[in-house]
This record gives C-alpha cells, sequence and structure tokens, in this order.
C-alpha cells in the first residue's frame, strides 16, 4: 500500500505528539520527527528515560530534544537543562548512566545522546 504524505504527515505528528509532553522540541521538527520515524525504539526510549531522569536529577528537570545532522545519519540529543546554580550535574548524569542508560542505550543504536545543560535560570522559567 502507497503511503500518501498525509499519512505520513499524521505518523510523524503522533510520534512529535508523544514526546511533545516531556521534551521541548528545538531546531526543525521535521529532523526529529524523520529520526524518530526511522527507528520507533527512540520515542520508546525518549519516553521510558523521562522517570530515571527525574531521579536522577531530582524534580522535573525541563528537557530538550533537538536533531543533529552527522555527515550521513540523524542523531537526537536529548538534554537536561539545569540552572547554573545545579550542584552536582555531572554526578547525577554519571547516575543516569549507570542506573538506566547504560543498560538500554544499545536499544537506541547510536542515534540518541543524553546530556545536560547549565542554563542561567531566567532563561529556564
Amino acid at each position: 500500500m502507497r503511503r500518501t504524505s498525509d499519512t505520513i504527515n499524521v505518523a510523524l505528528t503522533d510520534r512529535l505528539g508523544a514526546v511533545r509532553p516531556f521534551y521541548t522540541i528545538k531546531g526543525s521538527e521535521a529532523d526529529v520527527a524523520k529520526a524518530l520515524e526511522s527507528d520507533p525504539d527512540l520515542q520508546e526510549l525518549l519516553l521510558e528515560a523521562v522517570g530515571p531522569i527525574r531521579r536522577s536529577f531530582g524534580g522535573e528537570p525541563r528537557l530538550e530534544l533537538m536533531a543533529q545532522w552527522t555527515d550521513e545519519d540523524i542523531l537526537l540529543r536529548a538534554a537536561i537543562q539545569l540552572p547554573t546554580t545545579f550542584a552536582g550535574a555531572t554526578g547525577a548524569l554519571d547516575e543516569f548512566d549507570r542506573t538506566w542508560w547504560l543498560g538500554n542505550c544499545g536499544r537506541s543504536g547510536a542515534a540518541l545522546v543524553f546530556d545536560y545543560e547549565l542554563r542561567d535560570a531566567v532563561r529556564l522559567a
């Protein structure tokens, strides 16, 4: 069966819609959607990661999702946004890696990276 552009647009919108309650899409939404469409495990991983991120970093940190192109492939970068006053960001990321990400990263096909960014508290509000 041939997929029409409307069908493709609905599928991409559904994938973005599933992650939007937890992640702010930065940059090209079309590129993020394309990455999610290329590997359905990415959406599942992003949704599953929210709980472990919250446990490791405390509270409900703001999460941003962006697509970055390499020479031939697309990579998703999920960035945990933290105020510059956040103490222990590296330790929190290490905890997230140790308790959840290292056991699940193989499912991403090397197409998903989690990191943090320290931002001015005013820009986080």
